[in-house]
């Protein structure tokens, strides 16, 4: 689906555009202004729409003087189709927070990234998620590549979308960091967990973590990283949720 544009999952045509401009507002619109507001219509097919929604409805249109104003009809029993449609944005994030916190091991953080976050997707894109995973014993591994693939197949099944998951452990969070990744600068919606943008170091400190690590007493290395030096974030529980787990992976 196209979460940009919700409506197209029922119709292709130009009905789409205009209710979704007269949902996002409760106050009267003119022809023009809905045209304007749909950037990409003429006024005459605008016009029309209006027509056939007022017929049906589902659209109020008052005539003032010389021209006519529509507003949606929120009364209408049928508006509830609309309001699902306008927050499928939301009931994704909602159906996938719900998921992943009935995991048997729970995920450090779940967030939305790519064009569905930054609400330029279209039809055809990934739902983008990348989920940073704790520290895992080796017991562990099997039942967390089960639940990754498990939503991975859950998403598709409620978007219609291709999902793909970017996987990321503490490590790799600090690897990036180190790199400055642009993907960690990317919009995204956290959905569960902690927020990664406080989870990890800026570039310096992350060169200095893996500098550490390098050395013969990672342990006592890795405790002596001066996190002061982070600024207002030196304390945030996420960054030090990160440490704490990077000591997991070398005890």
């Amino acid at each position: 689906m196209d979460f940009s544009q919700p409506f197209r999952v029922l119709t292709p045509t130009l009905d789409g555009p205009v209710i979704r401009v007269l949902a996002r507002t409760t106050h009267p619109m003119t022809r023009q202004q809905v045209t304007e507001l749909i950037g990409d219509a003429s006024e005459a097919g605008v016009r029309k729409v209006l027509r056939r929604l007022a017929d049906q409805g589902m659209v109020i249109e008052q005539r003032i003087g010389g021209r006519y104003i529509y507003v949606g009809n929120r009364e209408h029993i049928l508006w509830p189709a609309v309001e699902v449609l306008m927050s499928a944005a939301d009931r994704l994030d909602a159906a996938i927070r719900e998921h992943v916190e009935a995991w048997g091991i729970q995920a450090l953080s779940v967030e939305l990234f790519g064009s569905v976050a930054a609400g330029t997707s279209t039809a055809g894109s990934d739902v983008d998620l990348v989920v940073y995973r704790p520290s895992l014993d080796d017991d562990q591994v099997a039942l967390w590549d089960s639940q990754v693939a498990e939503l991975r197949m859950a998403v598709e099944r409620w978007t219609g979308n291709a999902c793909e998951i970017l996987e990321i452990d503490p490590l790799t969070l600090v690897e990036m960091a180190a790199e400055d990744e642009p993907v960690l600068k990317a919009p995204r919606v956290p959905i569960s967990g902690l927020n990664i943008a406080r989870a990890f170091p800026r570039v310096d400190i992350a060169r200095s973590i893996q500098k550490a690590m390098a050395g013969n007493d990672v342990g006592r290395s890795l405790s002596h990283i001066d996190l002061s030096s982070l600024g207002d974030g030196a304390t945030s529980p996420e960054l030090r949720r990160t440490m704490e787990e990077l000591l997991k992976v070398i005890a």
